[in-house]
């Protein structure tokens, strides 16, 4: 880089390098110099470079750390503001003396007074379109720092490169790098890269840390130039759930090291190809010997194959390893290749004896002779004291000394090449059995070797990818689409095993819901050996809300098998996961799977539905002994409707609730209209009874809004609110909420946003709070943390993305945008969903490329359905809402033959004036499934100015399906006089007794004969729309009911729903008939908890 020059208030100067969240500190983003900026409100500039080249297909490449900066707090607000003037540097480049103009990769200006999509505290990579300037030669390269701001941070130069072109192969245009440039701090995903078949049991991945349960692979992990510690199998669906049974595999040249900190090797980010059916890296020695390896890696649904090419003079091999628990050893083959094979012990943590955490067994053979060698590793004592680095090794006491210090590694082998430049290696892996792996190695991979199985696997992701079809639009936002799609099959995984053959396949598994059988062995688990199909890695939380949807509406047959796979949980232990990794994990708020199946059943989607019903209608109705499944608090939940802020994240929980609520009431509706097809004819009063009650149960978070604050608040045990208004702030994170504030939960019923309108005084007062979200910053500090102990990385993620508090880095937020559709403001949301599709989900050349976590596809979906103008707003309702497209034009085959068609006009701009679908005038925000599982072409036009297309209808909310308003009912038990008599019509019990009956907690249990009769009184003449029962026992209660109305006791029809669970509460429909009195006389004896009326 030629001398600086800096002029004006602009100074530039050497520097180490910026804290960085998301990776290493204290130094660059590529090799080279860093430099630190800082200017203030005059403005200036600062000669970078000259004399530069510009060759044909060129651009100049540039990374940007922009320093975030506060102003302080105006108008009385307690907080800081955050100032994004450190990303308005820009760059401008001199022709002849004379300023050009250039756009970056993004269609930014390079000198702009707007950030557009530039993060703060995070690096940037930009690179300035040279096309129209090749053959020049440029003057000058100036950094310039527009007057009227302030600001700082870091840059590099990295001068003129050749503009990456999209590739012909649409395999290669999937990059599994994005979202792997993250870390505890700050995550633009917090992914790895992976090397899998949709489907399949694991992934092939390369690890910069070998020992790491949660960060497998950081993209800046120690700097520009990373290191490599191993290449192997891993399962973790999360950072934060972290990773089980890995197996590792690490190539070595010159001497065998089996520590990773040892072993590692360097390698270069532009040396490294990272897609979901092949991963390809060099590595060169640390010491910068002589010599290199290429790395390559292809999976198989159990297995995969390595391939390692050497090109070294020294002695080569391969280091094979476990980072935790477990044996490994080498058995000699007949023509001199070897035999791997591992027992990995389970992880340590999540085991319990009524739900196992399975471990797993490798068999793996090379297909090339090697000689095994003893696998040794130092103490720890020996990186403490750092003796590897004071040349011990190079004296011949220090030699003998480190050598009696080294250990035999039982979880490690070492292999020697005896010949030749090339290593391959087969492996698979069982959680059943060594035997098993060595079956699942055979189906799969057989006599084949690497680029037979990469073939097969590149052909299989051609095929899927092919199937999305984009016409135009811009380059960074097609690759996104068809990464997205690719991260997205990542999840779930299978757990079972195929222990028969091709012909005839025997799918079983190690049960991890199931009490083992036996302690595991070195050839096989302890763990129940299960006949099914299981499947498992999917945080249902985080997936309901785009991942599912996404599998239903472009992959139904897929989804069909991942849907039995799923319900597999509850056939096998009688709960459904809210987290399954592969077992029950206690994690995340709300029984989302009832959400899922719901949807699956509105999309038509053929799977043992009524299996799924039947697991919703638990988690909803009846307590789980165990943390680990069902919904917190709901034995006292159920009955008060909201769960209390004796619960941790009590109001979360009541919302998600509420949503799955909805999602059982509108399933239960079309079960009930499908009751023969189903073959259960007999059970569709059940079903609409259930539809009846489920709704009322999604409307309660009305019952939580605060008309004192304007926001939602949790209810203490006694009905208060969690606060008064005067101690409220919705800033606050934590309490009430999961992973947000009261802010971030403002517009969480996505079940009724009709109702929310309402509350918060009509449609215009829902536009008006949105708009004030968007104006009210994210401060992300120590006083606005809440009730959690640290600032997280959800609130800085939030802070980042500039939205206020439409944080749609993060789950509880995705909806956001798309509530303006409620308040008859389509057009706010078309301008706010290309906003955040265009601006947020950049920077995959760096490893980034997403807003927050990639949670198992969740954020890939929510950008392929924005990008393509579709959202499931509320998945489950039958509908999705629209929005403006990205692309000029998509089609998606799907495997039924059918095609899904998205034509847009006018692009460049963000507002639907109209929109037609299969030819036909469509005026309705909303379009239904059926519509578009058909074949289906929907056009839009797009203009430069709102329109009132589509302001005149709305998406399905909960309490106007009916064609008028609804409101939550209360339980109106508490409200009556109790009475209980005998057979012999004497008084039961006391009234004490008698009140607990109604008391919001089913604890007591009383035991009611046949010709018992309890009677209910009202002061008042009320609507009744239905009862429940909860009772201690199974099966349908006997009893006869009456109500009191004008015209005296009249009978009602019961039609009792059996009790499929102990303590279980369930609705009885009352036809909405007005009485003051109720009396049930008991026909056969039953143990009552409780009863509610609604």
């Amino acid at each position: 880089m030629a001398r600086i020059d800096p002029k004006g208030s602009l100074s530039v100067r050497p520097d180490p390098g910026p804290d960085n969240p998301s990776g290493a500190s204290g130094t660059g983003l590529i090799p080279g110099p860093v430099f630190r900026y800082e200017f203030g409100a005059e403005g200036g500039s600062a000669r970078l470079d000259g004399r530069l080249g510009v060759p044909p297909h060129a651009c100049l490449a540039f990374a940007l750390f922009p320093e975030l900066q506060f102003d302080p707090p105006g108008g009385g607000a307690p907080d800081p503001v955050p100032n994004v003037g450190s990303c308005l540097v820009g760059v401008r480049v001199l022709l002849d003396g004379k300023a050009v103009e250039l756009t970056d990769q993004y269609g930014q200006p390079s000198s702009t007074e707007d950030p557009g999509w530039l993060w703060t505290d995070q690096w940037n990579w930009l690179e300035f379109d040279l096309a129209d300037l090749a053959g020049a030669t440029l003057s000058e390269v100036e950094l310039v720092a527009p007057p009227g701001h302030r600001g700082s941070g870091w840059f590099q130069l990295a001068g003129v490169r050749t503009t990456a072109q999209e590739p012909a192969d649409v395999v290669a245009r999937a990059t599994m790098m994005r979202g792997s440039h993250s870390d505890h701090d700050f995550s633009r995903g917090n992914t790895y890269p992976m090397v899998f078949r949709p489907g399949g049991s694991h992934a092939l991945a390369p690890l910069t840390d070998a020992r790491a349960m949660s960060w497998l692979y950081r993209w800046n992990d120690r700097g520009p130039v990373p290191r490599m510690q191993g290449f192997g199998f891993v399962h973790a669906p999360s950072p934060w759930i972290g990773d089980r049974n890995n197996a590792h595999f690490m190539p070595w040249m010159g001497r065998a090291e089996v520590t990773p900190e040892r072993r590692e090797l360097l390698f270069r980010h532009l040396e490294e190809t990272s897609r979901p059916d092949l991963y390809t890296v060099r590595l060169v020695g640390v010491d910068r010997r002589p010599g290199s390896i290429a790395a390559s890696m292809t999976a198989t649904q159990h297995g995969g194959v390595l391939r390692f090419d050497y090109e070294t003079q020294e002695r080569c091999g391969l280091v094979v390893d476990q980072p935790f628990g477990g044996r490994t050893r080498i058995e000699n083959l007949p023509d001199g290749r070897a035999a791997i094979i591992m027992s990995i012990d389970a992880r340590v943590g999540f085991d319990d004896p009524d739900n196992p955490m399975p471990g797993a067994y490798v068999y793996a053979e090379t297909l090339q002779p090697v000689q095994p060698l003893r696998a040794t590793e130092m103490p720890k004592i020996y990186h403490d004291l750092r003796l590897g680095e004071h040349g011990l090794e190079r004296t011949r006491w220090g030699h003998a000394l480190l050598r009696r210090l080294s250990r035999v590694r039982e979880q490690a082998g070492v292999l020697r090449l005896r010949s030749g430049q090339r290593l391959e290696i087969k492996a698979a892996m069982s959680s059943i059995s060594v035997e098993q792996a060595r079956h699942n190695l055979d189906l799969e991979i057989g006599r084949r070797g690497f680029d037979e199985v990469a073939a097969e696997s590149h052909a299989l992701w051609a095929e899927i990818l092919g199937r999305l079809e984009i016409e135009g639009g811009r380059p960074w936002l097609r690759e996104a689409a068809w990464s997205d799609l690719a991260r997205l099959l990542a999840w779930p995984r299978s757990h079972h095993e195929n222990a028969g053959s091709p012909a005839e396949p025997h799918p079983v598994y190690a049960s991890p819901f199931r009490p083992r059988v036996h302690p595991d062995t070195a050839e096989h688990t302890g763990c129940a050996v299960v006949d099914g199909e299981l499947v498992v890695d999917n945080g249902y939380w985080d997936t309901y809300r785009t991942a599912w949807p996404a599998y239903h509406l472009l992959f139904p047959k897929r989804a069909s098998r991942l849907l039995d796979g799923i319900v597999q949980q509850y056939r096998d232990s009688g709960w459904m996961s809210r987290w399954s990794a592969p077992g029950h994990i206690d994690c995340m708020v709300g029984t989302s799977s009832d959400t899922i199946f719901a949807d699956a059943s509105a999309h038509g989607i053929a799977f043992d539905e009524l299996t799924a019903y039947e697991s919703a209608v638990k988690n909803a109705t009846v307590p789980s002994a165990s943390p680990l499944t069902g919904r917190k608090s709901i034995a006292r939940g159920r009955f008060t409707g909201w769960i209390d802020t004796d619960e941790t994240e009590g109001f979360s929980w009541t919302v998600e609730n509420a949503i799955c609520d909805a999602s059982i009431a509108l399933w239960s509706r079309r079960l009930a209209d499908r009751a023969t097809e189903l073959g259960v004819p007999d059970r569709a009063e059940e079903f609409r009874t259930n539809a009846r009650y489920f709704t009322n149960r999604s409307l309660v978070p009305q019952a939580c809004y605060d008309p004192d604050t304007g926001f939602w608040q949790g209810r203490r045990p006694d009905g208060r609110f969690r606060l008064d208004s005067h101690d409220f702030d919705p800033l606050l994170w934590g309490y009430d909420y999961t992973e947000t504030s009261a802010w971030g939960m403002a517009f969480a019923t996505v079940q009724d946003g009709a109702g929310l309108a309402r509350l918060l005084g009509g449609e215009q007062a829902l536009a008006s709070r949105l708009d004030r979200a968007l104006a009210t910053p994210e401060p992300a500090n120590d006083r606005t943390r809440g009730s959690y102990p640290q600032i997280t990385h959800e609130m800085t993620e939030a802070r980042a993305v500039r939205l206020g508090q439409i944080a749609v880095s993060n789950q509880p937020a995705h909806h956001s945008a798309y509530m303006y559709l409620h308040a008859g403001r389509p057009d706010a949301t078309q301008w706010l969903t290309r906003e955040i599709a265009e601006r947020l989900w950049v920077g995959s050349e760096i490893g980034q490329g997403y807003p927050g976590d990639e949670d198992n596809g969740e954020m890939s979906a929510w950008q392929l359905f924005t990008m393509v103008g579709l959202y499931p707003l509320q998945p489950g309702s039958g509908e999705l809402v629209l929005s403006a497209p990205v692309f000029p034009a998509v089609r998606w085959h799907r495997e039924n033959g059918t095609t899904l068609e998205i034509v847009a006009h006018d692009v460049e701009h963000r507002f639907i004036q109209r929109v037609e679908i299969n030819g036909e005038p469509w005026g309705q925000v909303s379009v239904p499934v059926a519509v578009l599982h058909a074949n289906c072409r929907i056009e839009f036009w797009l203009g430069a100015e709102p329109s009132d297309w589509g302001s005149r209808s709305r998406p399905a909310s909960m309490s106007t399906m009916t064609g008028e308003a609804r409101s939550w009912q209360p339980d109106r038990s508490r409200a009556a006089r109790l009475s209980l008599t005998g057979p012999d019509g004497r008084e039961m019990v006391g009234e004490q007794a008698l009140a607990q009956l109604v008391d919001d907690r089913g604890e007591a249990i009383i035991e009611l004969p046949a010709g018992a009769c309890l009677e209910l009184r009202w002061s008042e003449p009320f609507r009744a729309s239905h009862l429940t029962l909860t009772t201690d026992g199974q099966g349908a209660a006997g009893y006869r009911l009456e109500a009191l109305a004008a015209g005296g006791w009249a009978p009602v029809q019961v039609h009792p729903t059996a009790a499929l669970w102990r303590n279980q509460t369930v609705p009885q429909a009352l036809g909405d008939k007005t009485l003051s009195a109720l009396r049930l006389t008991i026909t056969a004896p039953l143990a009552l908890r409780q009863i509610e009326v609604y």
